[in-house]
């Protein structure tokens, strides 16, 4: 895939990494590289162990074997906290935000420590111009993707799609900011419309320097946003590179709708 990358543009690598549950192998030795600024995007059919992959990397479950390294530091038996602290942040499937909290509160509350004991308090102890800072920086965040003027409104009269927003760019406002992101299935679920618009909002926080990994069955969305695909299939990687190059792979064709007979 090109010259060969020096070790200093690599964010993230994963070594030989495998999870079974049971007799099942839901990961199975998976090796691969995360470039620095890329979008790298992760697809496979329903069951090809991405989102496994993705708890993986952020400590969600521990793998039966392999290494996650983050800048050059073995990860692989941190907590997700700890991870999250060193710069990797991530989004679920559903939606996380509280939903009786203001929009600008739910920022405020990521700026804040991630120990849910100590948070509240450290938001109403904050000094005065922390908290200016803090508030200038989450309505920066806020005008980037539109919701400047629901700062003030709950979270839980947001559209969905305000809300997957909301989720993502909760992870942007934690601190400190994470260096690299990934994003499980951020488009489900959403209107055609707001997945443009989504897809605009990451394109542009990559532009920011952030580096991403997307879950996604949406494949002509993820070709689109990525600038790198792998594709998994029963636990294995089975394809990489250049998106439309890869999805137009004939075993990544079959793994997607069967092989004919």
């Amino acid at each position: 895939m090109g010259n060969k990358r020096a070790m200093g543009d690599v964010i993230l690598s994963v070594e030989q990494l495998r999870k079974s549950f049971g007799g099942l192998v839901a990961v199975d030795n998976i090796s691969f590289d995360v470039e620095r600024g890329v979008i790298l995007g992760l697809a496979g059919p329903n069951g090809a162990g991405k989102t496994v992959t993705i708890n993986l990397l952020t400590g969600i479950i521990q793998p039966d074997s392999g290494r996650v390294l983050f800048k050059g530091r073995d990860v692989t038996r941190l907590k997700p906290y700890q991870r999250n602290r060193l710069g990797i942040g991530r989004t679920y499937q559903i939606v996380r935000i509280f939903p009786k909290m203001t929009v600008l509160e739910n920022l405020l509350f990521a700026m804040q420590n991630k120990d849910v004991r100590h948070t509240l308090r450290s938001i109403f102890n904050m000094r005065k111009n922390d908290y200016y800072e803090h508030v200038e920086k989450a309505y920066e965040l806020l005008r980037i993707v539109g919701l400047e003027q629901l700062a003030e409104q709950e979270a839980n009269m947001l559209s969905y799609g305000q809300k997957k927003i909301l989720s993502f760019i909760s992870i942007i406002a934690t601190n400190p900011e994470p260096e690299l992101i990934l994003l499980d299935e951020p488009m489900a679920g959403l209107h055609p419309s707001i997945i443009e618009k989504f897809t605009q909002y990451i394109r542009e926080f990559n532009k920011r320097g952030k580096t991403f990994v997307i879950v996604e069955h949406n494949m002509r969305v993820l070709t689109s946003l990525s600038s790198e695909l792998i594709v998994m299939d029963k636990g294995r990687i089975i394809a990489r590179g250049e998106p439309s190059e890869v999805r137009r792979m004939q075993h990544v064709i079959e793994a997607y709708l069967g092989r004919r007979r």
